[in-house]
């Protein structure tokens, strides 16, 4: 309506100049033109904008009916198996570890379920679903049979077997050094973004410090995209840096003192024994707890010898590490760390981490097996029986 008033204004009282006719004609046909471009313009960013997701089709045996769920991001999403197959429609920002789930019909202990890669494309997945009876016990099972359509799930795939073949299998240790950084520097960079990077590292890092110095660990940290990472993984790697750099053999351990369990202070710098091995655990912690019998196994072997054990706890339930102490006969010196003070001045990332020091308050080595294991590296027994031999 605006065009057609703007022609008639000026017919009004300029239908006599031919001229300025000619060019109001030339400016309705811009106005035209202007108004056209616009359409297009806006009708290819909406194309442009258009969300493109993920689509996930699948198949499974033996649950038709039965619902399947997918969880990534905090999500949880699910939908029904009809004619043994289903599909799942969404978006993510970036690729990202998923979990595909099926209900138990038994008493099953584990989860049914199994861990992928999910990214923004048609994927297609292939699930495996069996029973098997042992001692008149039915165990259901489920694994990803094959999955196709998801490229980070390929690269990870390549990544795990080139580890397997390079890393894992090497026997020569300076071999094993160099693949083990050069295998992670090589994923990083391929994927900054990806959490399962962040992951790889810390585990890596905190496992294997033996092969990842403190200089590797932080150059592989720089090639992160953090903006991306878990909070808490960050954390980690930060803390183990930290702990590297700090909780070195020689170096003095921080002072501390706790309340041990009958709620008497203890201060370390008063209860230092000839071999002092600080654990840090906790009652909830499976892998400290299957540690446990290791060190009772340890203490009386070396007790005699001056081994003090001096275990602290991070239990927020302090009748849980109570309970946990008389179970696992830890009949040494047990302090509690409910808020973490002295964690922290440990630079504490993970649990379990034990801590061998000297008489004079001086790391010897931590993070060591109880007992021999391999021949490449030293076990807490083994430095203890090499200190004491006359």
């Amino acid at each position: 309506m605006a065009i057609i008033y703007y022609l008639s204004f000026y017919k009004r009282d300029f239908i006599n100049n031919d001229i300025l006719l000619l060019a109001i004609i030339m400016k309705i046909k811009l106005i035209f033109c202007f108004c056209s471009i616009c359409i297009l313009i806006t009708t290819l960013t909406g194309c442009n904008n258009k969300s493109v997701g993920f689509v996930v089709k699948g198949d499974i045996n033996d649950q038709n009916g039965n619902l399947v769920y997918l969880e990534y991001n905090g999500k949880i999403d699910s939908t029904r198996i009809l004619n043994d197959v289903f599909q799942f429609e969404g978006n993510v920002n970036i690729p990202t570890q998923a979990f595909i789930r099926i209900n138990k019909s038994s008493s099953t202990p584990w989860i049914l379920g199994d861990f992928f890669m999910l990214e923004n494309n048609t994927i297609n997945i292939s699930l495996d679903y069996s029973k098997t009876s042992k001692e008149d016990e039915i165990h259901e099972n489920f694994r990803i049979e094959s999955i196709v359509g998801s490229n980070t799930q390929k690269n990870l795939d390549k990544y795990y077997e080139e580890m397997d073949i390079g890393f894992h299998k090497e026997e020569n240790d300076t071999l094993k050094a160099k693949a083990l950084f050069e295998l992670l520097k090589k994923f990083l960079g391929s994927n900054p973004q990806l959490k399962k990077g962040g992951e790889e590292l810390v585990f890596h890092a905190s496992k294997y410090r033996d092969y990842l110095n403190v200089e590797k660990t932080e150059f592989l940290y720089s090639m992160l995209d953090t903006i991306y990472q878990e909070k808490e993984v960050l954390d980690k790697i930060r803390l183990l840096i930290k702990q590297r750099k700090n909780l070195i053999a020689g170096s003095d351990i921080p002072q501390f003192t706790l309340k041990n369990i009958d709620g008497e202070i203890f201060d370390i710098n008063q209860n230092i024994s000839e071999f002092t091995l600080i654990d840090f655990w906790a009652s909830w912690c499976m892998p400290c707890r299957s540690q446990n019998p290791e060190l009772v196994k340890l203490y009386n072997l070396y007790k005699d010898k001056g081994l003090e054990i001096v275990s602290i706890s991070i239990d927020e339930d302090l009748k849980a590490w109570k309970k946990a102490v008389k179970k696992d006969d830890m009949n040494w010196i047990n302090l509690s760390d409910s808020n973490q003070l002295v964690a922290d001045k440990f630079y504490l990332f993970q649990i379990p981490m034990t801590i061998l020091i000297d008489k004079t308050g001086k790391i010897i080595e931590r993070d060591l097996e109880i007992f021999s294991y391999n021949d490449s590296k030293l076990s807490f027994a083994e430095i203890i029986n090499s200190r004491t031999r006359k």
